[in-house]
């Protein structure tokens, strides 16, 4: 039921279904692990950087779960190479 996709450039992203805020966190940082690894052997030089969005329910539009994620990303590269950031999204309040 997971989902990896190249959303463009060098960005991918990468939707964990039924995956809880820590677990969302392991598999990002094996993944952050696997790319560094694979980068150090190739003496790239390269580098990267992972946003993670939980929700605890999913939202209605599937933009704010990708703009979530970018802009945990952003937060992520602005830390420097390596970084993971991880924004958790609380339940909506019913509207009242």
């Amino acid at each position: 039921m997971d989902i990896a996709a190249r959303i463009g450039g060098d960005e991918f992203a990468v939707l964990l279904h039924d995956c809880d805020e820590a677990s969302a966190h392991a598999v990002a940082g094996r993944m952050l692990r696997a790319i560094t690894c694979v980068m150090e052997r190739a003496g790239a030089g390269l580098g990267a950087s992972v946003g993670v969005a939980c929700f605890q329910e999913p939202p209605d539009e599937p933009d704010v779960m990708l703009g979530t994620a970018d802009r945990a990303l952003y937060q992520a590269k602005s830390q420097g190479k390596g970084q993971m950031v991880v924004i958790s999204v609380p339940p909506q309040s019913p509207a009242g």
